[in-house]
């Protein structure tokens, strides 16, 4: 056994970093775990194992889970000391430095990478043009950034109807595979873009990319036509000309010949090059350069209001703090805290009935996530109530319905339970009640075993979580979504739907914006018991719930919320009321949109001055 872990730690740590570790020092820490008295002195050693190999294996992750997920079983789920915490953190401030060592990881995610991997600007699009994803040069180029509904006019007038129909084409219909469309650009001179479909494994619907054809003449270029297409010298000369000037009487001034020996050597390439027209020639060219350029390294995980409303207050410490807005802009003010990967980019009827209802929802970035500043100095809740009585007072918001989804709930209730606050109503969506033993046997291991660490083990969760957001970097947001909603039916089959992971893609972006340490404060905040504050309140306090049961009818798992939780929590105060949203779970914004929008309104409306 000592063998193996050590063989997995050199191996692991060989050839992506200058130096390890001693040997001396991994072995004499394995040896304390393997001759101490713990009776889960194997499990230690498999998460020693694990933790090492993860570095330089991402599929390891879910392996290294289940290992810590054996240990924690060992040790109860009520406020326990693991056996041998201070050898397992000592083995963990020295994967903490080699991952500092090792870097961040390339992307490898089809989506992503397709956009990442190209200097030109480049997205991808959904078959309702709704934006997956988006280079920098792609924003200013298109005009778009993640998460809004492209528009056509970066594209040739005479293009953009075949453009529709290949983007939304069913992927068995003949010559939608790959096609190249004429772009207009800012100078007026035309240009190249390709479409062609991206695979995305497991989602319902169809994506395309949109490649911008770079104009430059790639230096291999020459080689590349002699040996591929058997171009002489003069037809490579002649191509050339044709790719940079697209003009034939120019070419011939240029070569000093006549324009009838200039169409001659053309007809000659379409013969070589299987192209019918001087078009379909340039195409081919620009094609071919566009894929032989220089490949870029990954942008960072990047994200943008898709409203373009974000603004971004200073306070007096330094930190930022960002909120955007939906619905009407003259509308009755309310105010909406997201919930973890959630983020505020709904289906489109969401914000259209907040529109037409004359609701103006303002939407606050939660510390850590988006363009929002934690303060490590203080709790996740300390950090989350100062910023959302910070944001009050700078707009003026007073009397106001708060909206909060799952753990966005809690900083809420405990603002509401203050004497002087600014809220008149909560409207509290999805699940907010903190873990206990009854709740840690309800749920999935991975979220079990994250939220148990993160109460009594945080210098655990700390290097997980980093291990997991370089997978998330690597492998794009749907290797989060698969293992946040994977143990619940109901709202997994909603992850695979297309234009819903668009969303989700989007929400991602903006909650893991800063890193990863927004996740376990989010999970660190599902510690304050919303129980304490209700008795409290002297305002209505709305409770949505799925009714879709999160874990499905599973004969081994009970359910999340049995009836005696819900009565236990809609007795602390007369004030609290209940309505179980048909056809919802989890994700409830995404299943019911316009229905959730509507229970919002009704609060706003009816509790406003």
């Amino acid at each position: 056994m000592l063998d193996m872990i050590w063989s997995g730690v050199y191996l692991t740590c060989y050839g992506i970093c200058d130096s390890i570790p001693s040997p001396s020092l991994f072995l004499n820490e394995i040896k304390q775990i393997a001759m101490s008295d713990s009776p889960d002195n194997d499990a230690d050693l498999q998460i020693v194992a694990d933790s090492f190999r993860v570095v330089s294996d991402s599929s390891a992750w879910d392996k290294l889970v289940l290992s810590w997920d054996n240990k924690v079983a060992l040790a109860g789920y009520g406020q326990n000391l693991l056996n041998n915490e201070q050898t397992l953190q000592a083995h963990y401030s020295v994967v903490s430095n080699l991952l500092r060592k090792v870097g961040l990881p390339t992307a490898q995610d089809p989506i992503d990478s397709t956009v990442a991997a190209v200097k030109e600007p480049a997205m991808v699009v959904s078959s309702t043009h709704r934006v997956v994803a988006v280079n920098a040069a792609g924003r200013e180029t298109f005009g778009v950034a993640q998460g809004q509904s492209a528009t056509l006019g970066w594209l040739s007038p005479g293009d953009r109807d075949a453009f529709r129909d290949c983007i939304s084409a069913p992927r068995q219909v003949p010559n939608h595979h790959y096609r190249i469309f004429q772009t207009l650009g800012a100078d007026s001179e035309p240009g190249f873009a390709e479409v062609y479909p991206i695979e995305v494994p497991g989602i319902d619907g169809q994506f395309s990319a949109v490649r911008e054809l770079a104009m430059c003449w790639a230096p291999r270029m020459d080689n590349i036509l002699s040996e591929a297409f058997a171009l002489t010298r003069a037809e490579v000369d002649i191509a050339r000309l044709l790719f940079l000037h697209a003009d034939v009487d120019r070419i011939a001034s240029t070569r000093s010949v006549g324009a009838g020996t200039v169409r001659l050597q053309l007809s000659q390439i379409f013969v070589k090059t299987e192209t019918r027209s001087q078009v379909e020639l340039i195409r081919l060219l620009v094609l071919l350069s566009s894929r032989l350029s220089d490949k870029v390294k990954n942008e960072p995980l990047s994200w943008s209001d898709p409203f373009e409303r974000e603004k971004i207050l200073k306070r007096t410490d330094g930190r930022r703090l960002a909120y955007s807005w939906l619905g009407d802009p003259a509308g009755k003010p309310a105010l909406f805290l997201p919930g973890i990967a959630n983020g505020y980019l709904y289906p489109d009827d969401f914000e259209a009935t907040l529109k037409s209802r004359g609701v103006k929802l303002y939407v606050m970035t939660r510390p850590g996530s988006g363009n929002s500043d934690a303060d490590p100095a203080l709790t996740a809740l300390q950090d989350h109530v100062g910023s959302v009585l910070h944001l009050c007072r700078t707009l003026n918001l007073q009397n106001v319905t708060a909206v909060g989804i799952h753990a966005g709930v809690i900083p809420l209730t405990a603002i509401a339970a203050l004497p002087d606050n600014p809220f008149s109503a909560i409207v509290a969506i999805g699940r907010f009640l903190p873990p206990d033993d009854k709740y840690f046997l309800r749920i999935a291991k991975t979220p079990r075993t994250l939220l148990w660490l993160t109460f009594n083990a945080p210098w655990a969760t700390e290097i997980i979580g980093q291990l997991a957001w370089r997978n998330i970097l690597q492998h794009g947001a749907d290797w989060y979504v698969e293992r946040a909603y994977r143990d619940m039916p109901f709202d997994y089959a909603t992850t695979k739907q297309g234009e819903i992971s668009s969303l989700l893609r989007n929400a991602c972006a903006y909650t893991f914006l800063q890193g990863h340490q927004i996740f376990f404060n989010d999970m660190s905040l599902r510690g304050n018991d919303v129980r304490d504050y209700l008795p409290k309140l002297k305002i209505p306090f709305h409770w949505l719930l799925g009714a879709v049961d999160v874990y499905g009818t599973s004969p081994n798992r009970a359910a999340h919320f049995d009836e005696s939780d819900i009565q236990a929590l809609l007795a602390l105060n007369p004030q609290t009321t209940l309505n179980k949203i048909a056809d919802a779970g989890e994700l409830m914004p995404y299943q019911r949109p316009a229905l959730v929008a509507n229970r919002i309104a009704d609060a706003v409306l009816r509790y406003a001055e």
